[in-house]
């Protein structure tokens, strides 16, 4: 049974905090709505972007950040489709990592039967540092300290390669499900920004291609990232905008977007879309290419919807925000086919403890026994 006295003091503390925290959502909202207006000095300064912003993430205005847009209509008839993967990382035992991936594609408005199909692929050192690492080859030491030629698989550098090899999948199941004159779009998850790929000049170099290809192709691509950290709007109005939020009690450098967005935004809505100024994607990435994004209300959470700029200019903003409202719903507050994508790219503990008695077997059969790796690793949890 529960014990409400018992808790009934922490209870009142955690009601007050919760009414303080909707209190400051109140008052920022007040803020945002007077500093966000077009003709605002914030506005005026953002626009200019001033030397106090290039040393920060600040993103650059595409739309004014007064928008808010209402989710619109979602076509009839569209394609929606999604990858996913995930790993066994190595260890100090096995140097050696397995990706798991998963495609999956629905036909929205239709009787056709969704797609699904999953597929492994496994790297041992030798194949992972020749193609993908080759100048970045780590060196390790024997007992002696002296260095050897035996390189192990990071675990980084095995989610570099993961986020690569995810992106070409989606390309891959985008082309091959789509139909003609039917909208369809392809939705990654977490980000289009190459972050884990500053350092792997060849992975980083295949992701932009394979991004390029959806605009080649013409295929819509976004990324969704739930409940984000990021602070780059918030970073704008920390440097043009602060002295009006310490007025109402709001420090400015603990303010995040996802708090911005939650004040501002009512569920459905979009924000206005901005543009990424990562390092990466201002060194990296062609203009069509550059990273655009916006934030959206879901109902249950603020989430960051990544996307390349030509999506905004070819006006494909509408049927994003549109066809991942929907998906929305249909996940109940996640995007369906995300969840879909991610459960069959899984590998579940069971299929890892299957996966080191085949390999137990098979060196058994060739004379060597590899028991005690097989057991420790075996006992580790899949990662995504």
């Amino acid at each position: 049974m529960l014990q409400l006295q018992t808790i009934y003091r922490n209870l009142e503390r955690f009601a007050e905090k919760v009414t303080t925290e909707q209190r400051n959502l109140s008052e920022l909202k007040a803020v945002l709505e007077n500093v966000f207006k077009e003709d605002s000095e914030f506005v005026k300064a953002w626009r200019a972007f001033p030397e106090s912003l290039e040393s920060t993430i600040a993103p650059r205005v595409i739309e004014s950040p007064s928008t808010r847009v209402p989710c619109p209509k979602r076509p009839d008839v569209f394609t929606i489709c999604s990858a996913d993967g995930s790993q066994i990382y190595p260890d100090r035992l096995l140097n050696f990592c397995l990706l798991n991936f998963s495609q999956i594609c629905f036909q929205i408005g239709t009787e056709e039967p969704p797609f699904l199909t999953t597929y492994s692929k496994l790297y041992d050192a030798d194949e992972f540092f020749k193609d993908y690492f080759k100048h970045t080859k780590p060196k390790e030491s024997d007992d002696t300290g002296s260095e050897t030629s035996k390189a192990r698989i990071a675990i980084d550098q095995v989610n570099a390669l993961r986020q690569t090899k995810e992106l070409s999948a989606l390309l891959h199941v985008a082309k091959n499900k789509r139909v003609q004159g039917r909208a369809m779009l392809a939705v990654a998850d977490g980000t289009l920004i190459c972050w884990t790929l500053k350092n792997a000049e060849v992975l980083r170099k295949e992701f932009i291609e394979k991004l390029a290809q959806f605009r080649q192709a013409e295929i819509p691509i976004l990324a969704y990232k739930s409940f984000p950290e990021t602070r780059s709007v918030a970073k704008a109005l920390e440097h043009l905008a602060a002295e009006k939020l310490e007025e109402v009690g709001i420090h400015p450098e603990m303010l995040t977007d996802l708090e911005i967005f939650q004040a501002y935004l009512q569920k459905g809505q979009r924000s206005a879309v901005f543009q990424s100024r990562s390092d990466v994607v201002e060194k990296h990435y062609p203009n069509p290419d550059k990273v655009y994004f916006f934030y959206l209300h879901t109902g249950k959470e603020i989430a960051r919807i990544e996307f390349p700029a030509w999506c905004y200019e070819k006006g494909k903003i509408d049927f994003m925000h549109a066809v991942m409202m929907d998906d929305l719903e249909k996940g109940k507050g996640y995007p369906m086919t995300l969840t879909e994508a991610h459960e069959h790219a899984v590998v579940k503990k069971s299929e890892e403890a299957q996966f080191f008695e085949l390999l137990e077997k098979l060196c058994i059969k060739k004379g060597v026994a590899i028991s005690n790796a097989a057991k420790v690793a075996s006992k580790r949890t899949a990662i995504i």
